[in-house]
This record gives C-alpha cells, sequence and structure tokens, in this order.
C-alpha cells in the first residue's frame, strides 16, 4: 500500500486553484496535469506500508492536536527535473502549518512508522514532466481552512492516479472562518 498523509481541499477551493491557475495549459508545451480529484498538500509521504501499518499511523494522526488555520497560497513555481518539471502552487510558511508537521513527524517517529524525512517544502503539485518557461510568478492569493488531514491510499486504477482516504483525523476546536 502506498500512503501518504495530506491536507485535502474543499470544491470551492479547488474551483479557485483550477481558475487562478488555467493559465498554465496555455503556457506548457507539455504537462501531465494533476486531477482535480488529486489536488493536495502532502504533509509526509510514508511510502510502501503494509496493511497492518494503517491503525499504527491512524493511531499516530489520532495522537495529535492542532487547530483549523489558514494557509494561503499565492505563487506558482517549479521544481526542475532531467524528464520535465513539477510545477507547483506555492503555500506560504504559517507557523500553524509547519507546527501541525513538525508534530505529526514525532508521532509518526514514536509509533515506529518510517517516513520521508526531506526538508518540508509546502506545494501543492499541479503539473508533473511539465516543458516550457514558468519561473516563479505570483497569483492572487486563495485562502484555505485546514480543519482535518487524510491518511490517503495513492494507486494506479486504469492508467490513472487514484488517491483514496483511510483516515481523517479533525482539528481540535470548532471553525469560524468564512462566517
Amino acid at each position: 500500500m502506498r500512503l501518504f498523509i495530506a491536507v485535502c481541499f474543499s470544491d470551492d477551493v479547488l474551483d479557485r486553484i483550477l481558475k487562478e491557475t488555467s493559465f498554465l495549459k496555455d503556457e506548457l508545451s507539455v504537462a501531465s496535469f494533476s486531477g482535480r480529484q488529486n489536488i493536495h498538500l502532502t504533509l509526509n509521504f510514508l511510502g510502501e506500508c503494509e496493511k497492518k501499518d494503517v491503525d499504527r499511523i491512524s493511531g499516530a494522526m489520532e495522537r495529535i492536536s492542532f487547530e483549523p488555520f489558514v494557509m494561503t497560497m499565492d505563487r506558482i513555481g517549479a521544481f526542475s527535473r532531467p524528464d520535465g518539471d513539477i510545477v507547483w502552487l506555492g503555500v506560504d510558511g504559517s507557523d500553524a502549518l509547519r507546527k501541525l508537521h513538525d508534530n505529526l513527524c514525532r508521532s509518526l517517529f514514536e509509533s515506529g512508522i518510517s517516513f520521508d524525512r526531506n526538508r518540508f517544502k509546502p506545494h501543492i503539485t499541479l503539473a508533473r514532466r511539465a516543458r516550457g518557461h514558468i519561473g516563479t510568478r505570483t497569483i492572487s492569493p486563495i485562502d484555505a481552512e485546514v480543519i482535518s488531514i487524510h491518511l490517503m491510499l495513492s494507486q494506479r486504477v486504469d492508467g490513472r492516479m487514484v488517491y483514496t482516504p483511510l483516515y481523517t483525523k479533525r482539528a481540535d476546536a470548532v471553525s469560524s472562518f468564512g462566517v
């Protein structure tokens, strides 16, 4: 089972992301775009896990505590790769997001779960194997409230990546965002 822990977005936020980034389809000569249903922010990539690990991972998620918070996506850039760039939507380095990531890492480690320990670079992957010059540019800010995180199963079905939530951890307090 290929697993990761992610922040997923509401339909309204997904609509805004797709609207603000729609120009990419005209500017990139070649790209494999993320499907709307696959747009997320990865907190921890866990990789190949055994089915028996799902309970330990969900337990580690349940042991953390976080309040709802708002993160802002406000820029587009690319990670250079020989087979084509990864085009990303940048997320502000909010203290709440970093704290959530750090607490999750600590809980996973204490539960004996292996995970990718690379430096956390909060971003949303918009396209892979992209050709064309993107540079880094700002877009109209998109605010997204983080009220839950999800353990996701990643699998290829009929040649397409499908992400399925296996467990959801909700924030500890009631939200007042957008009221």
